[in-house]
């Protein structure tokens, strides 16, 4: 390589740094780096180094995913500066949070097998723990939902309609170019996700289940309590009368049984 070629090669780079840089927002630059991850990512699974393959792999999906999620905060933050926006995004929010709770509250019923209305504190955690698999399950329904039809919407508004939405379409450099970028980027998480979104909830649910568990035994039940119990047993009352017993078995697990209070005072006859 001669000089004159090693300054148009130092040119080239130095421009693509500045765009890079200066005309790229966050999601383009995204899209940039999966674009550059994909290249190791297919020669060391093309050579069967299974393992760094692997890595560059999930780092892809990784920053493929933050780029999406930048998209979508754009998308929150335009929605937002309108007073319709706001209410939809409020509506949407209350709704949210009150299906979570409502999800919460049958996961607790089904751990302890019983009225689980004492175990408010399990059901706030528990509402806090289904937030990653509800905003997974937002995020594949909102991917899938541009796929399928806001692609085309989006193409048909570009072609013939994008000075009707100058704050949509002219807030980024190269915008036709990142759409059809976009499109594929949302194909393949979409591809991703809902290979993977079985396998993962079952893992995350059953260790969800298991801290809920150790919770309800640890916080919620208590040692000490006006119901006789035996040694190593914990009560969780459930009203005057009934009781739920936590015990926790020699291998770990932890049992919950519900039974009828035998009181430790008794009246005289």
């Amino acid at each position: 390589m001669n000089l004159i070629q090693f300054v148009d090669v130092k040119n080239v780079l130095i421009k693509l740094q500045d765009i890079f840089q200066n005309n790229l927002n966050n999601s383009q630059r995204a899209y940039v780096i999966g674009f550059l991850l994909s290249l190791p990512t297919l020669i060391c699974y093309a050579l069967n180094i299974n393992d760094l393959s692997k890595g560059f792999y999930v780092l892809l999906v990784g920053v493929l995913i933050y780029g999406s999620v930048m998209d979508l905060l754009a998308i929150h933050k335009l929605i937002w500066n309108t007073t319709l926006g706001k209410a939809l995004l409020t509506l949407a929010f209350f709704a949210l949070t009150t299906f979570s709770y409502a999800i919460s509250e049958t996961v607790v019923n089904g751990i302890v097998q019983y009225d689980a209305t004492a175990l408010s504190h399990t059901v706030k955690l528990m509402t806090v723990a289904t937030v990653p698999i509800l905003a997974l399950l937002i995020f594949i329904a909102i991917l899938m939902l541009y796929v399928l039809l806001l692609f085309v919407l989006h193409m048909t508004y570009y072609m013939v309609g994008h000075d009707l939405f100058p704050k949509l379409f002219k807030t980024e450099s190269y915008p036709l170019f990142t759409l059809f970028i976009r499109f594929f980027v949302y194909m393949f998480l979409l591809s991703v996700l809902t290979t993977n979104f079985d396998d993962t909830s079952n893992r995350y649910t059953k260790f969800v289940e298991s801290n809920a568990k150790s919770f309800i035994h640890n916080f919620e039940a208590k040692t000490y309590s006006r119901c006789q119990l035996a040694e190593g047993q914990k009560a969780i009352t459930v009203n005057d009368d009934e009781i739920i017993i936590s015990e926790k078995e020699e291998n770990g697990n932890i049992t919950f049984t519900p039974q009828l209070c035998e009181p430790k005072l008794k009246s005289n006859p």
